[in-house]
């Protein structure tokens, strides 16, 4: 058997990813308020002053404006909380388990999906940098 050599892979048996734990991961990520306000701002069209109103709940700090540096700490602080494995984490774990490469491939999806939203955030918050 393989040695663990990441976070995608199981740790004693060989077996496919946990498909609850996944989805329950990806449900963290999908809820997450600054995650939700983030959608919400980056879908606007006009973000004058190099500032983005993110409708946060009144727990985060209710609404307020912030910059693209700001916006760059919140996702940076997204990725952690959220501790996904990489994408090719999980290409590593199909190579290592073959027999369950199709589990790991719809994993890699879902950890793609989150990928390429925070990679659209990174990009809102760099605009907004570039319009200061």
């Amino acid at each position: 058997m393989p040695a663990q050599s990441n976070k995608a892979c199981p740790a004693e048996v060989p077996s496919a990813p946990n498909r609850e734990e996944a989805k329950k991961k990806f449900r963290v990520y999908k809820n997450d308020p600054i995650a939700i306000a983030l959608r919400t701002a980056s879908a606007r069209l006009s973000h004058p002053k190099g500032v983005a109103l993110l409708d946060l709940p009144a727990a985060q700090g209710g609404p307020r404006e912030f910059d693209g540096t700001q916006i760059l700490a919140m996702v940076a602080a997204i990725a952690k909380r959220n501790d996904l494995p990489s994408e090719s984490e999980v290409q590593e774990c199909q190579r290592q388990y073959p027999q369950f490469s199709t589990s790991y491939a719809q994993y890699g999806d879902l950890i793609r999906l989150v990928n390429d939203e925070l990679d659209s955030f990174r990009k809102f918050a760099e605009s907004l940098k570039q319009s200061q």
